[in-house]
């Protein structure tokens, strides 16, 4: 999932906003009208480098945690609204 949106990830070469469906299809920002890019390390092979250097050095430190009181799991595979409801829901959760 973090391959395909990263690599359909547009950001405006003017003001580097990221770009909303409806102006990637356009081509241009739609705050400023800039220009539309993407980026280079949104690229799929420089992505599955990342997940690779995130299983090797950054995961065993989620697995530590995972056990830990106040640990929490978010998915982000949904739309960012709904991911941000979600962490908001389980941070308000939390401190309860």
């Amino acid at each position: 999932e973090v391959v395909r949106r990263l690599e359909l990830r547009r950001v405006c070469r003017a003001c580097g906003a990221n770009a909303g469906e409806a102006a990637r299809e356009s081509g241009r920002c739609g705050r400023c009208g800039g220009e539309l890019a993407h980026r280079a390390d949104d690229d799929a092979e420089v992505v599955r480098e990342r997940l690779r250097i995130y299983e090797a050095a950054t995961k065993p430190l989620v697995d530590y945690y995972r056990d830990r009181p106040g640990y929490r799991q978010v998915s982000g595979a949904g739309a960012p609204d709904a991911v941000a409801d979600d962490v908001a829901r389980v941070a308000n959760e939390a401190s309860a």
